[in-house]
């Protein structure tokens, strides 16, 4: 391809007319075909002209993919390097496909309490025995216990969304041919099990995008799924970190060597322990720093929160 999107993809020293109506024609081709840049790394530019005295740089070469392509290789980018003799920019596309995958946090998606024995499952999860402990360690095992239960239900009966919403239409879609063709009683009531269902897991699924894309309105199309999977691919490709460059302008891409390079980048940041350097004492800083704290505001920082404080600020919180 051999034109630019955006000004911000043309340098140049002396004035220069951008060539707007190709431009236009050129986002409007992307958009017509579905096909947005995969993510870059290093040179902006990826053309030059050569010229001393009028020297022009331009993103002349990109890497546009689709929705199926970034569905496939999730972790895919693009890697533009020095141009060296040529006065392109080589490319090169990681499509990251040995990526060891990595264990979730927990989270808690709002739809599970969709479910019909959320209540009964967090109950039985609450009151199971813990080992005798201070509260604030029961607390802990009580809390542990039902995020055991939430993962469990979670799998059971949320397992794979996307495709439990997509057989939960399919299922709907069958029922509805067969009843507009040769109309029973039985297939009325099959359909409206069947829509009931399929309106189940379509809610559960639209929280589940919500949440994953930390998008907390929906605003656009049914339950907006492809718009929320897209916004989650987008974030992933955005914040993934590829590869670092080390201090010898190496590029270090293996996941050990970057862990390690990290590691050592904040401890030489940050420094490391030094027995000469002392901290000051509480009598030193009280001859520095004046100032006293009311002790009544004292108490009212350190007393526990009222049960009302509590309840005020759990149901005051999103729902996913």
């Amino acid at each position: 391809m051999y034109e630019f999107i955006t000004a911000d993809e043309h340098y140049s020293i002396n004035p220069y007319t951008l060539p707007v109506r190709g431009m236009e024609e050129f986002q409007e081709c992307l958009a017509l075909s579905d096909l947005e840049d995969i993510e870059t790394r290093d040179t902006l530019f990826t053309w030059g002209n050569g010229q001393l005295e009028d020297p022009i740089l331009r993103k002349l070469d990109r890497v546009p993919g689709n929705q199926s392509w970034r569905d496939t290789f999730s972790d895919v980018y693009a890697f533009f390097d020095a141009p060296g003799d040529s006065d392109h920019s080589p490319c090169v596309v990681d499509l990251n496909v040995n990526l060891r995958s990595r264990k979730c946090s927990f989270k808690y998606f709002s739809f599970l309490a969709m479910h019909p024995k959320f209540l009964e499952k967090i109950k039985s999860a609450w009151d199971e025995d813990i080992p005798v402990g201070s509260k604030l360690f029961s607390l802990g095992q009580k809390l542990s216990h039902v995020k055991k239960a939430c993962r469990k239900l979670n799998k059971e009966g949320f397992g794979n969304i996307q495709q439990r919403a997509r057989d939960a239409l399919s299922k709907l879609q069958d029922i509805q041919s067969r009843l507009l063709t040769q109309p029973t009683d039985s297939l009325f009531r099959e359909e409206f099990v069947a829509r009931k269902e399929w309106r189940f897991f379509e809610k559960a699924e639209g929280i589940f995008y919500k949440r994953k894309s930390r998008i907390r309105w929906l605003t656009l199309g049914d339950a907006n799924t492809t718009f929320y999977h897209k916004t989650c691919i987008a974030h992933e490709a955005r914040n993934a970190i590829r590869y670092l460059m080390d201090n010898e302008d190496q590029r270090v891409d293996q996941k050990e060597a970057v862990k390690n390079l990290a590691v050592e980048y904040f401890q030489s940041l940050l420094g490391q322990e030094n027995s000469e350097v002392q901290p000051f004492t509480v009598e030193e800083l009280k001859a520095i720093i004046p100032y006293r704290f009311p002790q009544e505001w004292t108490d009212d920082f350190i007393a526990p929160p009222s049960d009302e404080e509590v309840i005020g600020i759990i149901f005051a919180m999103p729902k996913s």
